[in-house]
């Protein structure tokens, strides 16, 4: 549904008619290196996998590729952390129309974010999660194990648990179903 609208918008609100779209992290991926693009519009939660996996990737190996990401995760909370990939632009799923025509059609035209201008990140306790804290933390909401984190992302379950106890230690929560409801206070899925 969001993506249909999107298209909709970029085709008749900021004028762009040639688009690619893919579903996972594997055809994106793949796709980026079968032809050269100028933008990227990502979503943070593919079927496959989440994009904070793949953006270090993206950042290094298309420098010059402009990438905005909608996610129903908190501005707040999800800009600083993508950032050090060169994603300029973020976007809540949540934000009225107006507000997603506005930053669509600034990010095709390659102007300054208005986030980025009028809008101060307020402190959050999960501002503070490195990426791959961050990864492991998507998994912990969803109801994952350790050990099942640990075969998604390919990590040891004592690194898994390493990055576990050191969410708890940022967010100051002491078991999971604090953390589950500290994420839900912060809107955090």
């Amino acid at each position: 549904m969001i993506t249909a609208g999107l298209k909709v918008i970029l085709e008749n609100r900021a004028a762009v008619r040639d688009f690619t779209q893919v579903s996972n992290c594997n055809e994106l991926m793949k796709q980026l290196g079968r032809e050269a693009y100028s933008h990227l519009i990502l979503d943070l939660l593919f079927p496959d996998g989440n994009s904070l996996e793949i953006l270090p990737n993206i950042h290094t190996l298309y420098r010059s590729l402009h990438i905005m990401v909608f996610s129903m995760q908190p501005i707040a909370i999800i800009a600083p952390v993508l950032q050090p990939f060169g994603v300029r632009y973020v976007v809540s799923k949540a934000a009225s129309e107006e507000e997603i025509i506005r930053n669509l059609i600034d990010f095709v035209n390659n102007r300054e974010p208005v986030v980025s201008r009028t809008r101060q990140y307020t402190p959050s306790p999960f501002a503070k999660l490195a990426n791959r804290e961050l990864q492991v933390l998507s998994y912990i909401l969803k109801g994952f194990s350790t050990a099942e984190i640990g075969r998604e992302l390919n990590l040891a379950m004592n690194t898994i648990s390493t990055m576990k106890s050191r969410i708890f230690e940022k967010t100051a929560t002491e078991r999971v179903s604090e953390l589950i409801q500290l994420a839900q206070l912060h809107n955090i899925h």
